[in-house]
């Protein structure tokens, strides 16, 4: 009379019947664990930033509160080091975030400034007024820190773009 198998207890791990035979053991399915040994999983290369550079970002906007969260958007991915300042630096490297308020501190801006340069501009601007200035990137005042943050990454890559050419 053939036993029916459907009833038999398994053990789902392994696949095989749960009493072993006498003198046998369980192998562990990965001796390096067993051993005390940890090998790290490879990551492809598609999942890795292709360029690890810090990009410096300075921020020079009146709303200390958009600022510092627009802030803390950047410094979050750990590419970019940000500065929050009265005026922006020409000398260093990087995007300027500033509003009309500092705009009119500045006056018109150096070439090497206005290329980077994002103004965070106010309904009432007259945007012939900053293109004149040197401005070359608005964004509206009420727009979320989530999207000038987008406007930064895309200015970036515009610049890496330009560098790389050159």
């Amino acid at each position: 009379m053939a036993q029916d198998n459907r009833t038999a207890p398994k053990d789902i791990s392994t696949f095989s019947p749960r009493h072993r035979p006498a003198g046998t053991a369980k192998l562990s399915v990965d001796c390096n664990v067993a051993q005390g040994k940890l090998i790290q999983w490879p990551t492809s290369p598609l999942n890795q930033p292709a360029d690890r550079t810090i990009t410096t970002v300075q921020i020079a906007i009146e709303d200390q509160v958009f600022a510092e969260q627009l802030g803390s958007l950047l410094a979050g991915d750990n590419r970019h080091r940000v500065y929050f300042v009265d005026r922006p630096n020409p000398a260093m490297d990087g995007v300027v975030v500033v509003d009309e308020t500092t705009l009119g501190r500045l006056g018109v801006l150096e070439e090497s400034v206005a290329v980077r340069c994002i103004v965070l501009k106010k309904d009432s601007s007259d945007p012939d007024k900053l293109w004149d200035a040197g401005v070359r990137y608005l964004v509206p005042a009420e727009y979320p820190p989530s999207l000038v943050q987008t406007v930064i990454l895309g200015t970036e890559m515009r610049l890496n773009i330009e560098q790389s050419s050159r």
